[in-house]
């Protein structure tokens, strides 16, 4: 296999590891922009080190694949690892399978609980909590979780953080205030989903020609981009076709 094709498989790999796994939507543009050198520090940061200090739990991949086989096995476990030792770690990662299980509230007090000590203002930390919140229909509180996040950490920059701001907005009939949200994400969020959200929302405020400008605004730069991200975002591009043909 010719060095650049290996690189762009490399590459498309990474990303999809990226979005699969939470991690920080900065490590994209890293990859993306140095593919060498890029793609060897997100392996060693995000990969090998969460490894060898025995911190790695497994992808998200992995653990939908273990849910699949039996959807309790995962749950059970990390059940079992939390109740051996409720460390913040073991409690954040029984959290993230009740999420897996849509047992938000449940999620909701281990986040909550696991805000003490060195990780009382834990930005990670606060964006679960803020993220399942809103799953969990608690709009407001998710709101005011991720104000406390940016009070606490000013230097955080997470734009999946960000776009769940705006939907929290969005739900709670602040519309202007998620309007100037997603006006700022349109121009630099890495994929196609905060910009058909927002056409959702212009939708519904009888905005069509904005919307339609927005949502063709994704079909144009997926034309542009390179083919792994027409896969990575497969899903969103097809639901833009599809409301492009309904307004």
């Amino acid at each position: 296999m010719p060095f650049f094709m290996l690189s762009i498989f490399v590459q498309v790999a990474l990303v999809v590891h990226i979005f699969k796994n939470g991690k920080n939507t900065t490590w994209i543009w890293v990859v993306v922009g140095l593919p060498l050198a890029g793609s060897i520090a997100y392996i060693i940061v995000e990969v090998l080190l969460p490894i060898l200090s025995g911190k790695h739990t497994g992808s998200k991949a992995a653990r939908s694949t273990k849910i699949l086989r039996n959807p309790n096995q995962s749950l059970k476990g990390a059940r079992r690892r939390y109740t051996i030792s409720d460390t913040v770690e073991n409690a954040t990662a029984l959290a993230d399978e009740l999420v897996e299980q849509e047992k938000y509230a449940e999620a909701v007090e281990l986040y909550r609980d696991s805000l003490q000590g060195s990780f009382k203002n834990d930005p990670a930390i606060l964006n679960k909590l803020a993220f399942s919140l809103y799953l969990d229909s608690q709009y407001a509180q998710a709101k005011q979780c991720l104000d406390d996040l940016i009070e606490y950490n000013p230097d955080y920059k997470n734009a999946d953080a960000h776009l769940l701001y705006a939907r929290c907005l969005n739900e709670l009939n602040e519309t202007e205030a998620a309007i100037h949200e997603y006006e700022a994400l349109s121009q630099y969020y890495p994929g196609p989903e905060a910009n058909y959200r927002f056409a959702l929302l212009l939708i519904d405020e009888q905005r069509l020609d904005d919307a339609r400008e927005y949502l063709q605004s994704i079909m144009t730069r997926a034309e542009q981009s390179p083919p792994h991200y027409t896969t990575l975002h497969k899903e969103w591009l097809l639901k833009t076709k599809n409301l492009l043909r309904a307004c």
